[in-house]
């Protein structure tokens, strides 16, 4: 990966505060000492520090949902529909199931 030898302008601080903020990634319940635990909080760092605390918050939610693994070829709109083409075929959605998305994460 060319992207995680680049310096975040994000601190440690905030990761850490990103990776608490929701009980649903249940990050407090983590025994794994990763990396960015041991920086300085206040210091910015490489992306490389984040994914490893990621990879671990995605196994946690991917564990608790239904998921589906595939590859986006395409999205399009027409109106108030968007059909998303995915490697083994195509959905569609209504705009108002991304507004209810989006007002439940308020």
């Amino acid at each position: 990966m060319k992207w995680n030898t680049v310096s975040s302008n994000t601190t440690v601080a905030l990761f850490e505060k990103f990776l608490t903020a929701s009980p649903a990634f249940q990050y407090n319940e983590c025994d794994l000492n990763f990396k960015l635990h041991s920086l300085n909080p206040q210091d910015t760092c490489k992306l490389h520090y984040i994914i490893e605390p990621l990879n671990w918050v995605t196994e946690k939610l991917l564990s608790k949902v239904v998921s589906h693994k595939d590859t986006v070829t395409g999205i399009t709109r027409t109106g108030n529909d968007w059909t998303i083409n995915m490697s083994s075929g195509s959905f569609s959605l209504k705009m108002w199931f991304w507004l209810l998305v989006l007002n439940r994460e308020k």
